[in-house]
């Protein structure tokens, strides 16, 4: 996400124009049901989020507990599952403040076996399964429910063909590059793969491009809301279906909008915009930050880049 993320997994691509699902923005994580040592398999990204009223609020005062891994680092998750992204680690042995517990995946650890997940002071979630406490740490109270989203507009009709669909999301590409200085090639590179030339459910019903996922922040200053929608998401031990609350838009617009500001604020992909009149180079270090899961992901945005020639959006 560190920052939201989107996380967020690829289908295989038909280049010719075949509908392509995918998820995106998974941060470095460990299997479900493992330790929740900091051991670098990519992970899908987070499926909580606060517009759907799953944040959760403390109701007693911070409880100061010790990581306990055995000697890995401890991972601190945006939601209450091995599934979520990674905002930092902490050091076996190192004191840190809970504010309260959650419910969320079952994890077999060295101190217990448990489905309890702390929710620390300063953000975040850490498997009370690694942790060594004084006493037992307080449920979380539900948080306010967050007002409604305004009623979306009708899905639009899909473009036919790939030059409709450049012809429409070109400007919204090129608008961000000049915004973000995220390369339009790229952007729209990943528009093709993530929605299958905008033919794809998320793309259709939520006008959502990249499959940017809500996190336990919400949803950002773009969107309007959340959706679960199913997808696939890969991992070490291979591809699996799956599904996650994906961000809702009001227009394709405002899709692309959230796309740039989503790459251009995070500091994960700080090494990429370092490359940005290299756009193969900047496809590779986005992935390599873990904006998808897929390990194919760079290799299928550079093939898309040069069979279309998106380099002339740039």
């Amino acid at each position: 996400m560190s920052e939201p993320t989107p996380t967020r997994t690829m289908n295989s691509l038909l280049i010719a124009g075949a509908v392509t699902f995918s998820s995106l923005v998974a941060d470095a994580g460990v299997l479900p049901g493992t330790a929740q040592a900091a051991d670098g398999l990519r992970t899908p990204a987070i499926v909580t989020t606060s517009a759907t009223s799953t944040a959760l609020a403390a109701s007693a005062a911070p409880v100061t507990v010790r990581a306990r891994t055995g000697g890995g680092a401890l991972s601190v998750r945006r939601s209450p599952t091995n599934a979520s992204g990674r905002l930092h680690t902490i050091r076996n042995g190192t004191r840190f403040r809970v504010q309260c517990r959650v419910s969320g995946q079952k994890v077999k650890g060295r101190g217990r076996t448990t489905t309890a997940w702390l929710r620390m002071a300063s953000g975040g979630y850490v498997s009370d399964a690694y942790v060594v406490r004084p006493s037992a740490v307080a449920r979380c109270a539900p948080a306010v429910p967050a007002p409604a989203a305004a009623p979306a507009p009708a899905p639009a009709p899909a473009p036919a063909t790939p030059a409709q669909f450049l012809a429409q999301v070109g400007p919204s590409a090129r608008l961000s590059q000049k915004e973000t200085r995220v390369p339009a090639s790229v952007t729209l590179a990943q528009a093709i793969l993530e929605s299958g030339w905008g033919r794809s459910d998320l793309a259709v019903s939520d006008r959502n491009y990249f499959g940017i996922k809500c996190s336990s922040a919400g949803h950002g200053p773009y969107a309007t809301g959340c959706r679960r929608h199913p997808t696939t998401e890969c991992d070490s031990g291979g591809c699996h279906r799956t599904t996650a609350l994906f961000r809702t838009y009001r227009s394709p617009a405002d899709s692309f909008k959230d796309h740039g500001n989503f790459l251009a604020s995070s500091s994960r992909y700080r090494t990429a915009f370092s490359h940005t009149a290299d756009p193969d180079r900047f496809a590779r270090e986005i992935a390599k930050a873990g904006y998808a899961t897929d390990p194919a992901y760079p290799a299928k945005l550079i093939e898309l880049m040069r069979s279309y020639d998106l380099y002339r959006y740039n």
